[in-house]
């Protein structure tokens, strides 16, 4: 009997954790044709920026976590269409990073890959409630939000192809 409680008991934290890793939340869906929300974001590096730092290029906001597989694999490929789309000079990428802070190490050894070089990189430690996280209304990992030169929010998807067909436009 203990088994079979223990055994349902793992499973149950094995699914829970998985929670947040998914795809679009509907709330943020709210944001479309909004302002960015003004935030900041700190860098791997210490540094806070203000979102509106990014004025006049569009920006591909990333919020991803090193946890999460469908977050690693969205800015896998990423990185290397980054490459090519920041060397025009018209497009920024941010990933910021929902995780904790005793995940930094983490976070540093993934952004420090050549692929991921043309994308800013933030973390604050503060994991699902990250300054920018909660101003963009986000509620799991990954989320992608385009905003144009305006600032203006003007799509969130969820795929790597929909991020390419966005920035076509």
């Amino acid at each position: 009997m203990r088994a079979k409680f223990l055994a349902i008991l793992l499973l149950c934290i094995c699914i829970g954790s998985l929670t947040g890793c998914a795809g679009q939340s509907a709330g943020s869906k709210a944001m479309l044709g909004l302002p960015q929300p003004t935030t900041r974001v700190q860098l791997l590096g210490g540094a806070y920026v203000p979102l509106s730092q990014y004025l006049g290029k569009k920006v591909v906001l990333v919020f991803f976590a090193q946890w999460c597989s469908r977050s690693k694999g969205l800015l896998r490929d990423l990185g290397p269409y980054a490459l090519e789309r920041r060397a025009r000079g018209d497009v920024e990428f941010l990933a910021v990073s929902v995780d904790k802070e005793a995940d930094l190490s983490k976070v540093q050894a993934f952004a420090s890959q050549p692929s991921m070089q043309a994308i800013d990189f933030a973390f604050s430690g503060n994991a699902e409630f990250d300054e920018a996280y909660l101003s963009f209304q986000c509620s799991e990992v990954p989320q992608v939000f385009i905003i144009d030169p305006n600032g203006t929010i003007v799509a969130q998807v969820a795929s790597f192809d929909a991020i390419e067909k966005e920035l076509a436009r």
